[in-house]
């Protein structure tokens, strides 16, 4: 990504551009590292909080929800708690 040779010394989150970068959404590390994001920014704690999202939340945060949710129901969100 051009802004990540540009500016190393951030944290950039891709999803919070206005299109992620093809294929973005296919890897499962990108997945939950929007998941550990969204568990930061909803100060998740439990496995029940994760029944508190919604498709706003997702989409606040810059997630594309259709392929997202798509993808990230075959992975098990337990890790993201850990």
């Amino acid at each position: 990504m051009l802004f990540s040779s540009l500016y190393p010394e951030h944290s950039w989150l891709p999803w919070k551009f206005k299109h992620a970068a093809r294929n973005y959404w296919k890897s499962k590390e990108n997945i939950i590292r929007f998941m550990e994001h969204m568990r930061s920014v909803k100060g998740f704690t439990t496995i029940e909080d994760w029944y508190k999202l919604s498709v706003d939340d997702f989409s606040e945060q810059g997630g594309n929800c259709a392929n997202f949710y798509r993808k990230f129901t075959h992975y098990n969100c337990t890790k993201l708690n850990t």
